[in-house]
């Protein structure tokens, strides 16, 4: 037993005494974190524009900044007792923190020894050192230019987490509190297994597929409704229905076809579904995907309700009964343009961080990701062939700087005018 636990630590141990092997190990790595800082800020982007098109292409031209990034961004936003954490940035935050420190320990390290080497990077968990004058120059400073922008990014978004965790952006927690009213108002008035119970339905499709909301379909809906007047209904009963009444609109309206669509999409196939809630309803991200049909995001008016089913659903109420009924939904939906309006007071603020964000964080980002992908996967490619130390990558692939230099910088320009003008 011995023998065999001893014979596994001996070859781990060789293994890891290997240089080569630990340097595919580090590449592999430093690959996937960079892959993970590409796909974060490529999706963010891609959800930018795709927001910008929406908005061009929408039938009907209104004041409301739904179908917006901005507002889908806050979805990934951990929000509690005016402390906002972007999940995202805080992830980007954690990666260039790791990489910031391979890159810049050693040197930090040297300011405070007696020995210090000038003109030389030693990245830590890599075998290969960068000397300016014994290896490569442009590999050299090519890996200083890298050094610098992943410390920039760091520190930007430390900058950014200290900002969100203390409570200083006043214009991103009005906005996040207006976010959560909005759910908090509806959570209460959605029928969630009875809206899992119809999308998850291979007989129902949306819209007009959806049973109506009527005495020939009461057992679908869970309701029992009197033909005469029933003097003992509660404050209770008239919840159930006002919440009834608004499940049924959120499967039915145009404006949450595709909160319908991603709902069916995700439920389906998850067995059971009793007590589950679909990631595009409240408490989690409803607003940003409410369709621009309206003026507003919110469940249609009263008097737009079909009277069909506004009289079945009244049809056991006293007057005062119907009047409670009826004024609990228009305050429902009262309540639900408030909080957008005030949502959209904070947008011309808020749009205009976001582009700053996008243009001095996300593009360069994406665009030093690309670069550094390109360098890993040579020098993966290159240990194939020949040692990564007798091998010159950068000066193979960049062996003008002037014109890689001048091709980055007009992309980037480009981008960000594209950007500026949406």
């Amino acid at each position: 037993m011995f023998g065999f636990v001893n014979s596994i630590y001996t070859s781990i141990k060789n293994f890891i005494s290997n240089t080569y092997n630990t340097d595919i190990i580090f590449l592999c790595l430093l690959t996937i974190a960079i892959l993970i800082v590409f796909f974060i800020n490529i999706l963010k982007v891609y959800n930018f524009t795709q927001s910008r098109y929406n908005k061009v292409m929408e039938p009907v031209s209104t004041k409301m900044n739904i179908n917006e990034s901005l507002n889908i961004e806050y979805c990934n936003v951990s929000f509690e007792n005016n402390i906002a954490i972007n999940n995202n940035n805080f992830g980007l935050l954690t990666i260039y923190l790791i990489i910031t420190i391979l890159l810049w320990a050693n040197y930090i390290a040297e300011l405070f020894s007696n020995v210090k080497i000038n003109n030389e990077i030693k990245i830590i968990g890599f075998s290969k050192y960068f000397n300016k004058d014994l290896t490569s120059e442009l590999e050299y400073n090519y890996l200083i230019i890298f050094s610098y922008i992943i410390l920039f990014l760091y520190s930007i978004y430390l900058i950014i987490y200290l900002i969100s965790i203390n409570g200083y952006n006043e214009s991103e927690i009005y906005t996040l509190n207006n976010l959560k009213l909005y759910n908090d108002t509806l959570i209460n008035y959605i029928d969630y297994d009875l809206y899992n119970r119809i999308v998850t339905s291979e007989n129902y499709e949306f819209n007009n597929k959806v049973p109506e909301l009527n005495d020939n379909n009461k057992a679908i809906y869970g309701l029992s409704i009197d033909t005469g007047t029933n003097d003992n209904l509660t404050d209770e009963d008239i919840h159930n229905r006002v919440k009834t009444l608004i499940t049924y609109l959120l499967l039915r309206d145009d404006e949450f076809q595709y909160i319908y669509n991603k709902c069916r999409k995700e439920l389906k196939g998850t067995g059971n579904i009793i007590g589950k809630q679909c990631s595009y309803l409240p408490p989690k991200c409803m607003y940003p995907y409410i369709a621009n049909v309206n003026k507003e995001p919110a469940i249609r008016s009263y008097d737009e309700i079909s009277s069909n089913v506004k009289d079945y659903l009244r049809r056991d109420m006293t007057t005062i009964k119907k009047e409670l009924f009826e004024n609990t939904y228009t305050d429902i939906r009262n309540n639900l343009i408030k909080y957008s309006e005030n949502i959209n007071s904070k947008y011309d603020d808020n749009i205009f961080y976001y582009k700053l964000e996008l243009i001095f964080l996300n593009i360069p980002a994406i665009v030093i990701s690309i670069l550094l992908l390109i360098v890993i996967f040579r020098y993966l490619w290159s240990y194939s062939l020949i040692m990564a130390n007798n091998y010159n990558i950068i000066e193979e692939m960049f062996n003008d700087v002037e014109y890689v230099k001048n091709l980055v910088l007009a992309v980037y320009i480009f981008v960000c005018a594209f950007i500026i003008n949406l």
